[in-house]
């Protein structure tokens, strides 16, 4: 612990020895053209990209996938990865919303999805009949939910 303030020279000193023991290492070297893609998609929300590091599993063809989300939050990072990770087209909407959005025109279209991404398992849980669930990939903060059957249910609150 520094008890004096330093001088330049002894503050001098200390930025080399840190930058010798490479302190500053990752700042200096990190650009945008050596980071990986999908976490730069994820740049403004870092703590959902190591929530869907915990999923390790993307569907290989093109995937149906209704969002179950507890807290509000939008999905495009996480449909861009989706996405970027498919060899096919990646469809998502909402399944999981408030009651009032249910009058929107968009709303009342008949689609089926066959995973389902959540952030919370228990309230899943609670509207989900297990036998409904094929396999769970994820954790309890961001599961990627398959279905063994293709479903067209909707969760208002």
């Amino acid at each position: 612990m520094l008890h004096k303030n330093l001088d330049y020279s002894q503050r001098s000193l200390v930025f080399y020895k840190l930058d010798k023991l490479g302190y500053y290492g990752e700042e200096r070297d990190r650009n945008i053209f050596n980071d990986d893609r999908l976490k730069l998609t994820f740049q403004s929300h870092l703590a959902d990209y190591f929530k869907l590091k915990s999923i390790q599993y993307f569907p290989e063809r093109a995937s149906r996938i209704g969002v179950f989300f507890k807290h509000e939050v939008g999905f495009y990072h996480f449909w861009s990865a989706f996405q970027y990770n498919s060899s096919g087209k990646v469809d998502m909407h909402y399944i999981r919303y408030k009651r009032k959005y249910a009058l929107l025109k968009n709303a009342r279209k008949d689609w089926k999805y066959e995973y389902i991404l959540t952030d919370d398992l228990k309230l899943l849980a609670d509207q989900l009949p297990e036998k409904a669930i094929d396999t769970i990939y994820g954790s309890e903060n961001l599961a990627l939910v398959k279905l063994k059957t293709p479903q067209n249910s909707l969760y208002l609150y």
